[in-house]
């Protein structure tokens, strides 16, 4: 057993005491650290929503972000997060009457096309998807042609809409162009066939003598 002098316990109450001192200060500092970078991530954070939802607000297209999940049924539909005003254009719908609904609770006809499903393997891959297809056609007038791009981001899905129904009308108005240019290229050479063959039965059953040349003078019939 070790007996320590009054001059020794004195030392080593104070080293103790300054010891712990210490490392309380240190542990302070660090809490008053994490404590600036955590006010500094979280400012940082908002700053980046904001400047998301002023950008995608004034955007002509529906931007919508989704988050995966499981309906009653066990299969996966998606939470309205944000939706922009321009969605209103496609969705027919307040987008403030949509946030926290489910896609397939408030767009009934939304589970007909093939994009629910991509956006379903897309929520559990994380592969980017794309499509185009045309809303609306059961009425009298033709449906508009929509392109569709999602991308997953973290655990949600980022989707864009574009009306792209102009780039499709001039499309169509490009192929019907070209279709009536083939068909008359394709009648013009049938005529220039039938007009050479009736040039043919009549050189071949004429009187006279018919011949053709060339530029140096040689027969080329």
């Amino acid at each position: 057993m070790v007996f320590l002098s009054p001059d020794e316990t004195l030392a080593a109450i104070t080293a103790a005491f300054l010891g712990g001192a210490l490392f309380g200060r240190i542990v302070w500092r660090r809490q008053v650290y994490d404590a600036r970078i955590k006010t500094a991530a979280d400012a940082l954070l908002r700053r980046a929503e904001d400047q998301f939802r002023l950008v995608h607000d004034s955007s002509p297209d529906c931007v919508a972000l989704l988050h995966p999940v499981k309906n009653q049924h066990g299969a996966t539909d998606f939470q309205f997060v944000y939706l922009n005003p321009a969605s209103q254009e496609f969705t027919g719908r307040d987008p403030r009457a949509l946030i926290g609904r489910l896609v397939g609770e408030t767009l009934p006809r939304a589970g007909e096309l093939r994009a629910m499903r991509a956006l379903a393997e897309l929520a559990e891959r994380g592969q980017s998807y794309r499509d185009e297809f045309q809303l609306d056609t059961s009425g009298t007038r033709p449906g508009r042609w929509v392109a569709l791009t999602a991308v997953r981001i973290d655990d949600a899905i980022a989707v864009t809409l574009s009306d792209v129904s102009s780039r499709k009308q001039a499309e169509a108005m490009l192929a019907a162009s070209n279709a009536e240019l083939e068909r008359r290229v394709q009648q013009r050479t049938a005529e220039l066939a039938e007009a050479r063959e009736r040039y043919r039965l009549l050189a071949e059953h004429a009187s006279d003598m018919i011949s053709t040349h060339a530029l140096d003078g040689s027969f080329t019939y």
